[in-house]
């Protein structure tokens, strides 16, 4: 299928698939120097609901006015709670009163649990700051879209999958097809009396389908009426109603959508590079509005590769379903739809990619198998078939529903691999070629197509990366090393907001930079305009008494900093701020 197979010992492995959770604090495997390993340092946590939020909102007062984060496309606005509770607060109340000042109800908000799954605690409220509210609970409100593009008269969301290949600088692929979840029940603008009604507003599905209205197909396309079809079969219903007028467009909309998402993580991603070769498949959640415009409801870092249909027969009770059937628009999409990622992989990385053949050839003399420089055996194809079965025993559930992700607390495992692959295999086995179905003029003849670099959004973020190379460069060698140990980064922060990477502890780091730069005078005379007191006092009101200052809390500080640099300039904007503080004291870097 793909020219891999599966190794019996990790040592041998070219490649390693290593399903980790957010519960993970270190992985299970620890590569060898060289061996290709499916997850990203940092996705984990970047992938989190609050976190992402957290980074949007705090980015947004940075950048200036009219940046990619702030032209209302494809990222709705969103606030991790408790912590900008204050800011939601704002929001809401300068909204409900525009809404009111013309007659409108007030918009409505989706507030989501962030370590949720499967839809539990997701609710809709104009109040989304209501002081009954456990405020002790983090939780990621959303504005919710409340004219969403209908297909049959049901909500319907867009599960797409992301191959990311680097990630400094970013590069992924979009892979040109997925799956479409639906709600089972008519849509209605949210009202107090439906708000309530989660299979109307909700494509989870995990929450739908254990109602009467869900409908399974076993047509590969998901059907004309199933509660999941394929991405393209709901492209296709979409043009032929007149509801969109060109897919190629609306393909590149979608890949704007993602080469944005993943630019917001740059400066995260950046400042926890590694050496190690990496690979990553996302799952992205996108709605369509009734304009057919895309938005990010979430990216899930760990999207399960399931291929089966899990139930509860009437009396039966259980989390995720303790009867299951095949489900063949799954495995129209992902069994193809790994194979085509690991085909990528392989070619990116330089390593010999083969088609199956009947026979196996033998690797001639001398030559190791899973070898650093990444010569793969011409072998039947196990890997992509084992990587799923795997996958599908550990997991907990769900396609990564809509309005909530699907944490897999409980999965863990890592495929070296000596389990035997079943089910998803046997489906392999007949289906025709996974890469060859799907070639339509992607990435090395598959379907992922690379994600175009956005040259608006890349200069928009430019202050951040320029602020987060400032960072890379001057943290200090001890910092680094402690980076370095697995255990110390799992005892690092039990924040959930906490930005990781490498952080900077007490005030010295900050000073060295301050002064490094020429804005700090050496000791403590302060013959400038800013004072070593005046650092204490910023790095306690953004880290904390004895917190520590990660690459975000960097940015805010240098931006607190140059206002006090430039007193005067009262009514300048962060950004501008930024921008005078690095061409003034950092011009070279």
């Amino acid at each position: 299928m793909v020219g891999w197979r599966t190794a019996t010992k990790a040592e041998s492995a070219t490649a390693i698939w290593d399903v980790r959770t957010h519960a993970d604090s270190i992985s299970n495997t620890e590569p060898l120097p060289g061996q290709l390993i499916n997850w990203w340092p940092a996705m984990l946590q970047c992938c989190r609901k609050g976190l992402f939020a957290n980074l949007i909102s705090r980015y947004r007062a940075l950048l200036p006015p009219g940046s990619p984060l702030d032209d209302g496309k494809f990222i709705p606005p969103q606030w991790a709670l408790p912590r900008q509770l204050s800011e939601l607060a704002a929001t809401v109340e300068a909204r409900a009163a525009e809404a009111k000042s013309r007659g409108k109800p007030a918009p409505i908000y989706i507030v989501k649990p962030d370590a949720g799954s499967m839809g539990d605690g997701i609710v809709l409220t104009p109040d989304p700051c209501k002081s009954s509210w456990d405020a002790s609970k983090e939780k990621v409100v959303q504005q919710y879209i409340g004219t969403p593009l209908l297909l049959d008269g049901l909500k319907f969301d867009l599960r797409l999958y992301v191959l990311v290949t680097s990630t400094c600088p970013v590069r992924a692929f979009l892979f040109r097809e997925g799956l479409a979840r639906f709600a089972v029940d008519s849509y209605v603008a949210p009202t107090r009396e439906n708000m309530r009604n989660v299979h109307m507003h909700l494509t989870n599905y995990s929450l739908n389908k254990k109602c009467d209205n869900f409908r399974h197909s076993d047509a590969a396309d998901g059907g004309d009426d199933g509660s999941k079809r394929t991405v393209s079969s709901v492209f296709a219903a979409l043009k032929a109603s007149g509801q969109v007028a060109d897919i190629e467009a609306l393909w590149e909309q979608i890949g704007a959508l993602v080469g944005r998402s993943l630019a917001a993580l740059q400066p995260v991603l950046t400042t926890n590079a590694t050496s190690q070769p990496c690979f990553q498949v996302l799952g992205f959640d996108v709605l369509l509005d009734s304009k057919a415009q895309p938005w990010l409801l979430e990216m899930n870092d760990h999207p399960s590769f399931r291929i089966d249909l899990s139930f509860d027969e009437p009396g039966q009770y259980s989390l995720n379903g303790l009867n299951s059937i095949p489900s063949p628009v799954d495995e129209a999409i992902k069994v193809p739809m790994l194979a085509a990622a690991l085909r990528v992989v392989a070619k990116e990385r330089g390593l010999c990619v083969r088609r199956r053949t009947k026979k196996t050839r033998r690797a001639p003399a001398g030559r190791a198998k899973g070898r650093a420089d990444g010569v793969v055996e011409e072998v039947e194809a196990e890997a992509v078939e084992a990587i799923a079965a795997e996958c599908m025993q550990v997991e907990m559930e769900d396609d990564g529903a809509t309005e909530a992700d699907v944490d897999d607390d409980d999965a863990r495992g890592e495929l070296t691999v000596q389990r035997e692959a079943s089910g998803l295999r046997r489906a392999a086995e007949d289906a025709p070629d996974g890469a060859e179905r799907f070639a339509a003029g992607g990435a090395h003849g598959t379907a992922f197509y690379e994600v175009p670099t956005d040259e608006e959004a890349a200069e928009g973020f430019a202050l951040l990366m320029r602020l987060t190379d400032l960072f890379v460069r001057h943290t200090p060698p001890s910092v680094r090393r402690e980076e370095g140990d697995p255990r110390a980064r799992a005892m690092a922060s039990a924040d959930p907001l906490a930005v990781p990477g490498p952080r900077w502890r007490g005030t010295a780091p900050f000073v060295s930079f301050l002064q490094a730069g020429g804005v700090l005078a050496k000791g403590f005379a302060g013959s400038g305009s800013l004072s070593r007191p005046d650092v204490d006092i910023i790095v306690l009101s953004i880290c904390g008494k004895g917190g520590s200052m990660d690459v975000l809390d960097f940015c805010e500080a240098c931006a607190k900093v140059a206002r006090r640099v430039w007193p005067d300039r009262t009514g300048a904007h962060p950004s501008e701020l930024l921008t005078a503080l690095l061409d003034t004291y950092f011009p070279s870097d």
